[in-house]
């Protein structure tokens, strides 16, 4: 919830992530050691020079990645094409750039693929979630890795970047002029679907429920916009647009 609200993206911070799923695409294709040295190098700057952006992402490597790579050797053991499969539609996902926003999402993905390429080449990860503070790589993999600062944006990046913002803003305009306010006031927002929401302009976007504080705790069931005022909720928007209910539990 706070990586919501605090979580910054740039056209650098994309191209460099962008080029280090290009590498675990290619790795666990082909794994050669002089790619996997300029993937930990590219990991490295990111740690260096986006540190929040990195922790964070990080972090959702370890808890949904990991679970997502256990879902892969359930497969890998039960149903090999439908291994192959799961993995080939990884990959996809990984060299496609669409995918890098909202930032979650691929990150599960990125997870699993690191894992699988770890222990299919025999490399050093992290593997005993929830009984240490480390994430998949181990720090001192990193000693001895120069940071790679020759990457920069190119022009159908900072595309992609101006493309998404402006067409979260258009939502954002849609959704004030045209649907229902269901709530105003100065409420603690207690939960959103961090899976695949966004934030702009203080403003955020979650879908299928929000769940906030007034004189009780209230859950909506659908699609809202929130405007946010000091980290508490001033308005509620239903995206009439959508097809969840707008159903209430109290």
């Amino acid at each position: 919830m706070e990586a919501l609200l605090k979580y910054r993206y740039s056209p650098l911070y994309l191209q460099i992530k962008f080029q280090e799923n290009l590498l675990l695409a290619s790795l666990h294709e082909r794994f050669q050691v002089s790619d996997y040295d300029k993937f930990l190098s590219l990991r490295k700057r990111r740690m260096a020079q986006f540190p929040y952006q990195y922790n964070y992402e990080s972090g959702v490597e370890v808890i949904e990645g990991s679970a997502q790579y256990v879902e892969f050797q359930v497969l890998r053991k039960l149903n090999q094409e439908k291994y192959r499969e799961s993995l080939a539609e990884c990959m996809q996902r990984l060299q496609d750039k669409k995918n890098l926003m909202p930032v979650r999402i691929l990150c599960y993905d990125i997870g699993a693929m690191l894992l699988t390429i770890c222990g299919d080449n025999g490399l050093s990860a992290n593997r005993k979630v929830g009984q240490s503070t480390e994430y998949l790589l181990p720090e001192e993999i990193f000693q001895k890795i120069t940071p790679d600062y020759s990457v920069a944006a190119d022009t159908e990046m900072e595309a992609f970047y101006r493309t998404k913002i402006r067409d979260f803003q258009a939502k954002i305009d849609r959704i004030i002029k045209s649907s229902e306010t269901v709530a105003e006031g100065d409420f603690e927002l207690a939960g959103v679907n961090i899976y695949s929401a966004w934030y702009l302009n203080g403003y955020i976007y979650t879908e299928y429920f929000v769940r906030y504080k007034a004189k009780e705790m209230i859950t909506l069931y659908g699609n809202y916009l929130l405007r946010m005022r000091q980290n508490k909720v001033a308005a509620i928007y239903a995206d009439e647009n959508s097809n969840s209910a707008l159903s209430e539990i109290r």
